[in-house]
């Protein structure tokens, strides 16, 4: 069976490509073919909750959401150098943190000792500093990390670095903010496979984002990557995500769906194992990157 793990702590991805939305247009003839499936059964690929995480990514996921009702966005020039510039380059890790600094009132589980910037902008690791990792796949980490954090990592591999951690909180910081920027910001668009299967839309999509995403690790790159050639696939599946409630039947559903049509996007595995608080966060940035290149412009952001 080819397994696709789908989660920040670990990737499994046995026969699967790195996918991008341009691999998505080519199987897109493949795609109509599977018409409007029913039944969850029918899904060409199978989804499992990730349990090692669950408990945990809910509670951040939740805290985020919640301090981004408590504050509402940033201003404008802010957001846009949180949201827009390229991934893990020190101006939008600094823009995160100050923000959550300076709203700190608002940020449930923030650590007491006062962390130089820019820390909370880069991971925020939740959980017990210097613990040991809960399962032997746990945390893969890779990135640009400051000095102040490399004593709580380890090395595992020439490309990943393991956290003695549970998982990164600045994940669902930007995944509520990419949220809240779509529902204020991208209200008039409403996204379809003719827009994102689009030769001008999708070359848009293109030129933006791999130049942005070069800074990104290689893990966080893929699943940026294999989401998004899923809401281009079924991007109305993506949109309607973002409307419901978080852990609701319905957005389990759509998440489903989601990964079962974008069967493509995994290499076809037959099982994917999904953290839904991280894809949730994942497909906002994934709807949002969409929705800027339906614009045409260089962010979402007025």
């Amino acid at each position: 069976m080819i397994v696709f793990r789908f989660c920040l702590t670990a990737l499994t991805a046995i026969g699967a490509f790195a996918a991008t939305p341009a691999a998505a247009q080519v199987e897109s003839e493949e795609i109509v073919v599977l018409g409007d499936l029913e039944s969850a059964e029918d899904l060409p690929t199978q989804t499992k909750p990730d349990t090692n995480l669950a408990q945990t990514s809910r509670t951040a996921a939740s805290e985020s959401a919640r301090f981004i009702r408590c504050t509402e966005l940033p201003e404008p020039d802010e957001l846009r150098t949180i949201l827009d510039t390229p991934v893990n380059r020190i101006a939008g890790q600094r823009a995160l943190h100050r923000f959550i600094r300076t709203h700190s009132g608002c940020y449930g589980g923030l650590d007491t000792v006062v962390r130089p910037s820019p820390w909370l902008g880069v991971c925020n690791p939740q959980g017990a500093p210097g613990a040991p990792p809960k399962n032997a796949d746990q945390i893969f980490v890779e990135s640009n990390l400051p000095a102040e954090m490399r004593s709580m990592l380890s090395v595992t591999g020439h490309r990943s670095v393991r956290m003695n951690g549970d998982l990164c909180r600045v994940t669902f910081d930007r995944g509520a903010l990419f949220e809240l920027a779509v529902e204020k910001y991208g209200d008039d668009i409403t996204l379809s496979r003719g827009l994102t299967f689009h030769p001008v839309i999708r070359e848009r999509f293109e030129t933006r984002e791999i130049p942005r995403s070069e800074s990104r690790s290689p893990t966080d790159r893929e699943f940026f990557y294999r989401v998004a050639c899923m809401v281009q696939i079924r991007p109305e599946y993506g949109q309607m995500m973002l409307q419901t409630e978080p852990g609701s039947e319905t957005e389990t559903r759509l998440r489903q769906l989601l990964i079962g049509y974008g069967a493509p996007c995994v290499g076809y595995a037959e099982e994917v194992v999904a953290d839904g608080s991280q894809f949730r966060a994942y497909v906002a940035e994934s709807v949002y990157s969409w929705m800027v290149a339906v614009r045409g412009t260089d962010s979402l952001v007025p």
